[in-house]
């Protein structure tokens, strides 16, 4: 979640004039990961947290592939 700053959208002013509009300003995350730095921090063979095994709804046994290394079907081309 960002944080917005002290800075409003909002204009004390009523009426029918014109209200200056003042861009929000978000608070960055401090740690920003793109796409290829994600996909490079997948491990096939990292093996899960011990109290995520003994949840059977969550856990999957056989590891999965992040869908951006799945080669598309036709249909999503």
């Amino acid at each position: 979640l960002r944080n917005l700053s002290g800075d409003s959208c909002n204009s004390g002013g009523g009426g029918g004039g014109t209200a200056n509009l003042i861009t929000p300003r978000y608070q960055l995350a401090e740690h920003r990961y793109g796409r290829e730095e994600m996909l490079a921090l997948f491990d096939r063979n990292c093996k899960p947290p011990e109290g995520l095994t003994s949840r059977q709804i969550l856990y999957v046994e056989k590891t999965q592939l992040p869908l951006a290394l799945l080669p598309m079907t036709e249909d999503e081309t």
